[in-house]
């Protein structure tokens, strides 16, 4: 089942406002498609510019560490093994943080806390 986002039509001389929930929506499409934020701008005419903007403010631009390397033959030792079930559960453990800090972002965007207003953040402009 595929979400399809609702983007404002694209029309000269306007500019479009864009929700955080809308926001999180765009660049989330982007990253379960394992799409480019180039070609996602593209599609949607978006400035890449402000999507990678979006991805900072958002908390999206940490990146994971890196995957563990695959062994080349087949028959991997027993070390080899091991050091990749250490480094895959680096990764878990990453991504549970991510998790969790994403809920978290959520909760306090949906009750409405004052870290999410821009109008609220000293030298920041509401958009």
């Amino acid at each position: 089942m595929t979400n399809i986002i609702d983007i404002p039509e694209l029309r000269p001389g306007r500019r479009r406002r864009f929700s955080r929930v809308e926001k999180v929506e765009i660049l989330t499409e982007a990253a379960r498609q394992n799409e480019t934020l180039s070609s996602l701008g593209r599609r949607y005419g978006i400035a890449v510019s402000l999507l990678f903007r979006w991805k900072k403010e958002l908390g999206f631009d940490v990146a994971p560490p890196p995957l563990p390397e695959t062994p080349q033959d087949n028959r991997a030792s027993l070390e080899d093994v091991l050091r990749s079930m250490r480094a895959l559960e680096a990764e878990v453990n990453w991504l549970s943080r991510q998790n969790r800090r994403l809920q978290e972002r959520v909760t306090q965007f949906e009750s409405g806390t004052s870290a999410f207003r821009p109008d609220n953040q000293p030298g920041r402009q509401s958009i």
